[in-house]
């Protein structure tokens, strides 16, 4: 998935809906498939802890 079919795949789960969980659970989904790393606060960056 690209970026801009993410964006728009974005655009569609938001439009014309009332925003819940399940929203933003679908956005994240979407996100990972298009390649971006998204974390929740439980998550650890060995990156920052480490450097």
């Amino acid at each position: 998935m690209s970026p801009d079919e993410a964006l728009l795949a974005i655009q569609q789960e938001m439009d014309g809906v009332e925003w819940t969980p399940d929203t933003l659970e679908r956005i994240a989904e979407i996100m990972v498939k298009a390649g971006y790393r998204i974390r929740d606060c439980n998550d650890v960056d060995l990156e920052n802890e480490n450097g």
